[in-house]
């Protein structure tokens, strides 16, 4: 899968401003290592053309571009293609595809405390905006520092069904967002997930196609089951509860940063025997121009097997 990225939307013009300017040097690092953090396989974005309507390229300092590839390619055995997440948030595409390109989300947009990192839709934080499940849990993911994978569901017309439970061995828990349609195959390997011992979430209306599954499913031990009404606000009220109660036994990392634990990201890896978590800090400070230190971080991780040794590696090299 290639994605290309909109030049004219998100921080990329900003960017490019504040990078003609001399600035912005510390978001551009975060624009290229959260990519590789995320799972990602991004190309370097320099001396792209940005087209006639800016009309300008895109030249990111050399300096910093190289900084950062070096530190990617001296650490490739830290980076993995496969994820080491022990949660699995499905995406239906026929339980959402339709849904999002024809709920109208507006292009109004605000960013939050003057940050270029943060945008946020008007209409979609609005308590009376139409409604996506899936993007309300796996923001609500994200926000509780949960580390989780999502995987598409196809509906085996336009999207071929290929999902199996022996594809989600290492998933302990599987949240279930409003899937409205579930296909037959999909339903006999969540069923099977749930006998070999998973655990599963299901959030509101599911299987809407299969009229009598959500019943039998909810009486299974280990399937824990949520309502979602239709103020986002309750909806996530209900959901917060019955997920962290859900995660205390499957979470693999656990950050205490006191009132800075919101500006770290993080993602697991596994490739091969080696294990990684990946933190980044977000915590960008647009006066100084640069992301602050964050100090006292304390982490505690859930790591399966035997680690004979430990180590910290920083853009600068070595932490200790």
């Amino acid at each position: 899968v290639i994605i290309a990225e909109n030049p004219y939307g998100g921080i990329i013009p900003r960017l490019l401003e504040m990078l003609d300017e001399g600035k912005g040097y510390d978001l551009y690092r975060i624009l290229l290592l959260e990519a590789s953090m995320y799972g990602c396989n991004m190309s370097i974005p320099y001396g792209g053309w940005m087209g006639n309507t800016i009309k300008t390229g895109f030249w990111p300092p050399r300096s910093v571009t190289e900084q950062v590839q070096t530190f990617l390619e001296e650490n490739d055995r830290l980076y993995s293609k496969q994820s080491g997440a022990k949660i699995m948030v499905p995406w239906s595409f026929p339980s959402y595809y339709w849904r999002e390109v024809t709920k109208s989300g507006g292009d109004q947009f605000t960013d939050v405390n003057s940050s270029i990192l943060y945008y946020q839709s008007l209409e979609q934080e609005s308590e009376n905006a139409s409604r996506l499940p899936f993007w309300d849990v796996v923001k609500y993911l994200s926000e509780q520092q949960a580390i989780y994978d999502v995987r598409p569901f196809g509906d085996d017309d336009l999207r071929p069904d290929r999902v199996s439970a022996e594809d989600w061995k290492q998933y302990e828990l599987i949240v279930l967002p409003e899937c409205e349609y579930l296909t037959e195959n999909q339903r006999t390997e969540l069923r099977r997930y749930m006998e070999k011992g998973g655990k599963l979430l299901i959030f509101g209306r599911t299987a809407l196609n299969a009229p009598g599954w959500l019943e039998e499913m909810t009486a299974l031990p280990g399937v824990t089951f949520c309502e979602n009404p239709n103020s986002r606000r309750e909806a996530m009220a209900l959901f917060g509860p019955a997920f962290k109660a859900l995660n205390e036994a499957v979470s693999q990392a656990v950050i205490t940063a006191g009132e800075h634990k919101d500006k770290i990201g993080i993602h697991f890896h596994k490739n091969g025997d080696v294990r990684s978590i990946h933190l980044l800090n977000y915590d960008y400070d647009a006066q100084a121009d640069k992301v602050l230190p964050i100090r006292d971080v304390t982490l505690t991780a859930r790591v399966d097997g035997d680690i004979p040794a430990a180590r910290c590696v920083g853009l600068e090299g070595d932490v200790e």
